[in-house]
């Protein structure tokens, strides 16, 4: 229960069983990720991702381990994801700042270099979604199609709790991540 931020009524909150957006540029289904906020008074409604970072990180992820060509929407997304801009981006593949801006605009990327791209990206990404499994091995050795089927589906995330130790030798804690569903 919190307060209506419209009209400062009284509302509740409800978890949804599946959220269909493409808020982010990318279609996503969100299964049991999602709460629904409700006014009593007004009606007002708002939708709360309750670990918006934990699920840009595993979107990402997926971006990364996907076997199929990246279009210039998902590169911008993965950038963004990492917090970069493109001049960073562009240093740390060692490219002109022009042929990130050519790539998120739709120009091709190389299969060697949209490697190493996944490499670098799934490096700083895979702390953020840790329940996600990486080894850029796989990566390096993947097979990237140039097209991607016509009926693939969105991609599909449930927020699932993961241990992750503290220290070493320190008692396990949990930590709400998503993950592909």
């Amino acid at each position: 229960m919190g307060n209506c931020k419209q009209c400062g009524g009284m509302t509740r909150r409800l978890s949804m069983g599946q959220f269909e957006t493409d808020r982010m540029g990318i279609p996503l289904v969100l299964v049991e990720s999602v709460d629904q906020e409700t006014c009593d008074s007004c009606g007002a409604r708002a939708h709360i991702i309750p670990d918006m970072a934990g699920l840009v990180a595993a979107v990402a992820m997926s971006l990364v381990l996907a076997p199929y060509k990246l279009n210039g929407r998902e590169i911008r997304f993965l950038r963004k994801a990492a917090g970069w801009s493109s001049k960073e981006l562009a240093d740390r593949l060692d490219v002109a700042a022009e042929s990130i801006t050519r790539w998120e605009k739709g120009q091709a990327v190389g299969d060697s270099m949209e490697r190493v791209l996944r490499m670098k990206l799934g490096g700083e990404l895979h702390p953020r979604a840790p329940a996600i499994d990486y080894d850029p091995e796989d990566v390096l050795n993947m097979k990237i199609q140039p097209m991607r089927p016509a009926n693939l589906e969105p991609r599909r995330f449930r927020r699932v709790l993961v241990k992750i130790p503290k220290q070493p030798m320190e008692p396990l804690w949990t930590e709400p991540t998503l993950v592909a569903a």
